[in-house]
């Protein structure tokens, strides 16, 4: 390609077009130019300019492509979540807010707090927490406080302690580090050898609960 010294104010503006370019090609619509080093000319080339060469879809996507137009699609669990308004969101929002779809939420989907068992102990000073599991167990060797962590209120616990045989006690102690008032609703605890006692435990407020102790009958 010829070389030319442009002097200033020797061109107008606008004036050096498509046309005086040293091209291989003819331009067309959405065509951008390229410069090949080799040749040290111009090419036109159908497309868009940038970066992007292809898109690819990760989990839960499906569509992409390496050129023109490319789409993403989000897959989703029809029974719990909808696309709506170009939205991905909770089955069942209303118009404001979303909740979650009736009978969406299954045992399987709880907390280790709502569904396990913790078998913990026997000790002076039993620690409880009750961030772990639901129900906890143990053989009673020792006249034990017990003393619970992790509390929020409207937890409800249960406990099953089997007697000792030996006249040990079961002293419901501290929670959250704090004292609290425990209200007896029935019960005595019995450490009568292998009887299996239930305590059960309801915190109307952190440091506040309600209880009751039952045997089989």
């Amino acid at each position: 390609m010829a070389q030319t010294t442009i002097k200033t104010g020797l061109y107008g503006d606008d004036s050096i077009t498509e046309v005086k370019l040293d091209c291989t090609n003819s331009p067309t619509d959405n065509y951008y130019l390229t410069f090949d080093n080799a040749s040290g000319g111009f090419t036109w080339v159908a497309g868009t300019s940038g970066d992007i060469t292809g898109v690819t879809a990760g989990d839960g996507l499906t569509g992409g492509g390496t050129s023109g137009t490319v789409s993403l699609a989000v897959g989703v669990d029809d029974s719990t979540i909808e696309l709506n308004s170009d939205a991905v969101r909770l089955k069942d929002l209303g118009v404001v807010t979303g909740k979650i779809a009736n009978d969406a939420v299954t045992n399987a989907k709880l907390g280790v707090e709502y569904t396990a068992t913790s078998a913990v102990s026997s000790a002076a000073t039993i620690a409880v927490d009750t961030a772990v599991a639901d129900i906890f167990t143990y053989t009673a060797g020792h006249s034990a406080t017990l003393n619970f962590t992790n509390v929020v209120i409207g937890a409800m616990k249960s406990l099953v302690i089997t007697g000792g045989g030996t006249s040990k006690t079961v002293t419901l102690g501290t929670s959250n580090t704090a004292s609290c008032t425990y209200n007896k609703i029935s019960g005595d605890y019995d450490d009568t050898g292998s009887t299996k006692n239930l305590i059960q435990i309801k915190w109307v407020a952190v440091n506040e609960a309600w209880y009751t102790i039952n045997q089989p009958a």
